[in-house]
């Protein structure tokens, strides 16, 4: 993990060695696009980060414990671990996010703007906040999971 984007990938990477992930998506500072025959770089720093995922094999024990792990994290923001069950689907899909990103989230539920975009126009600072707070969330993990 010798660069920035690569530690954007630190969290979901430890919890797939906890336990094996099906599916994972997160928000990343930096997306490359390509555009007019070139790969340009956008900055989504105003963004808040997430990381979503699903178990390939549901573990309530560990979901509690993540939950509650996340949940007494003491950092720049506070942060969540949200549940949403798959519809005609087996198991669960997760977020971990900031708190306020969740709560814009279920706010914003069938808007024409993402709970990200909003963040970012309304709240700027608050995505470059929460992005430097991963990597306190990251480490307060693996040290909550160091004995699991």
């Amino acid at each position: 993990m010798a660069d920035g984007t690569d530690k954007e990938l630190e969290l979901l990477e430890f919890l797939n060695a906890l336990s094996p992930l099906e599916w994972r998506k997160l928000h990343r500072k930096e997306v490359q696009s390509w555009a007019s025959g070139k790969i340009t770089t956008l900055d989504c720093l105003g963004y808040p980060p997430f990381f979503s995922f699903r178990f390939r094999d549901e573990n309530v024990q560990l979901i509690e414990k993540l939950r509650f792990t996340v949940s007494t994290y003491c950092g720049k923001v506070a942060w969540t671990l949200a549940e949403h069950k798959r519809i005609g689907l087996p198991g669960s899909n997760f977020i971990i996010c900031p708190v306020e990103y969740w709560l814009t989230k279920q706010r914003l539920e069938g808007a024409t703007i993402s709970p990200g975009e909003y963040m970012a126009r309304e709240n700027p600072d608050f995505g470059a906040i929460s992005h430097a707070d991963v990597d306190g969330l990251t480490a307060h993990i693996k040290k909550n999971f160091s004995q699991f």
